[in-house]
């Protein structure tokens, strides 16, 4: 396994120098100009090159045919510097160049690339109403300044859209009005489908509101979720997402992440510090059905924040759902639903490491936090206090890699010391929490990730899916 593991460390090693060599530009205007024309009358393969400046608001609607290979739309200097996400306290520099606009793609758009763009205001990537018919775009190095993305999905699993590397900063233009996420998953008529492709992949971008918290910003959601087959991770940082007071003087409901009416996500490998109030949420009518969600191979670390209005994970997942292979300090995993929601069926809790939480039952309207099937168990328990009745658990402090406080996702790795190295059920002898290595992380330090698989999984890039390698 490890051999394999290294054999995918370089094909990822390969995929991002392939992904991050700069194709010459065929054409460069400055503006103001109309995208879509630009977009139309290139050829396949073609990179348009943008200039520091405006451009406006622009539509693309429709392009005249499948862009294959595709067009890259590219900022001829880049907005961002540093490295995307970063750990906490290094986010990437705004250089205060770049292309800047405000983008919605309508109609079929098929086959688009757009590096390094500035995105403001409220962009729509698809169609709102009827099947959806952008697909094939990718966004990378970008950033979103106070900007409320949605993207409309109609379950197909062709869609193929990627955010990679973004910068997702405030997002005022959300929270305000309509309680919205920076970015947000939207569905036109999702059925429950056995994915076979990518749908919306969002990987290796960082959601960050200023820190301490300022009145007026950062008013929004991380990502919002109401459609089916989103894979969120691995790589992304959501950190200062708090709970706000608007300028109206009211209070602004702010979650890292929060589903409503989707399926088949898949949460896995992100970095979740110093946030506010609720970091995941899941209810709101989540629709599980058999495929559930699951979140695996996430941190979870209070931090320092200092604002604790609950610091909660709400798991009030539907059937087939799982929390696994999750390295949580000092928060609060809360299970059962509000009123008018299922409760949860089926839900399996193993392999996570449990620093300093507390686990408790909100049983709003009865319904109960399980019906039947649940499993908690092999988790490794330091302090706090539970509701649920756990079994085979692992009691002592863990020892992560980068000490009592780490501040990066590769310093949760255990030590060949701590409690839980290689005592992990599924894969057996793996490390409970975050595995970065099958048979156990540990004394030899790698980071490399065991990325899990499910039917929703995309791998960056577009290189073949891992499913047959993994299994």
């Amino acid at each position: 396994m490890k051999r394999l593991l290294v054999s995918l460390a370089l094909l990822v090693a390969c995929a991002v120098q392939r992904e991050g060599a700069a194709q010459a530009c065929t054409n460069t205007y400055s503006a103001p100009q109309t995208l879509d024309t630009l977009i139309t009358n290139a050829a396949s393969g073609d990179v348009i090159c943008l200039n520091n400046g405006n451009y406006g608001t622009q539509t693309v609607n429709g392009i005249g045919g499948t862009k294959s290979p595709r067009v890259t739309i590219r900022s001829v200097n880049a907005p961002l510097s540093g490295t995307i996400p970063g750990p906490p306290g290094t986010p990437p520099t705004v250089t205060g160049s770049g292309a800047q606009m405000t983008l919605d793609l309508l109609g079929t758009v098929n086959g688009l690339t757009f590096d390094g763009i500035i995105f403001v205001g409220s962009p729509d990537f698809g169609n709102s109403g009827g099947a959806a018919t952008v697909k094939n775009i990718t966004i990378q190095n970008s950033y979103f300044n106070d900007s409320c993305v949605e993207v409309f999905t109609d379950g197909n699993n062709g869609m193929n859209f990627l955010f990679d590397r973004d910068y997702f900063w405030k997002g005022e233009e959300c929270g305000v009005t309509d309680n919205e996420g920076r970015l947000n998953v939207r569905c036109i008529s999702c059925g429950h489908l056995a994915l076979t492709g990518p749908v919306v992949n969002i990987t290796n971008s960082r959601f960050e509101n200023p820190l301490p918290a300022v009145v007026g910003e950062g008013q929004s959601d991380g990502i919002q979720i109401g459609s089916y087959g989103t894979v969120v991770g691995p790589g992304n940082l959501f950190i200062g997402i708090t709970q706000d007071v608007n300028p109206a003087g009211d209070i602004c409901h702010c979650d890292a992440i929060q589903t409503f009416g989707d399926s088949h996500t898949t949460i896995t490998g992100n970095y979740f510090y110093n946030n506010g109030d609720t970091w995941l949420v899941y209810f709101d009518g989540t629709a599980g059905g058999t495929g559930g969600i699951e979140i695996s191979d996430n941190v979870f670390d209070i931090g320092p924040l200092g604002v604790n209005h609950g610091n909660n994970i709400w798991l009030c997942l539907d059937t087939g759902s799982s929390f696994v292979h999750n390295t949580v300090k000092g928060l609060q995993l809360v299970f059962g639903c509000k009123s008018g929601d299922g409760p949860n069926n089926a839900l399996t809790m193993q392999d996570n490491i449990l620093d300093g939480v507390t686990m408790y039952q909100y049983d709003d309207g009865g319904m109960g936090a399980c019906t039947g099937g649940c499993v908690f168990n092999n988790n490794l328990r330091n302090g706090g206090s539970v509701e649920q009745t756990l079994t085979n658990t692992i009691l002592g402090a863990p020892t992560y890699t980068g000490g009592a406080s780490p501040n990066e996702y590769a310093e949760y790795q255990l030590t060949s010391a701590s409690q839980g190295y290689q005592d992990g059920v599924n894969p057996a002898g793996s490390d409970v929490g975050v595995v970065f290595e099958e048979g156990g992380g540990g004394g030899g330090g790698s980071t490399v990730h065991r990325f899990r698989w499910r039917s929703a999984w995309l791998w960056p890039f577009e290189i073949p899916p891992l499913a047959m390698l993994v299994r």
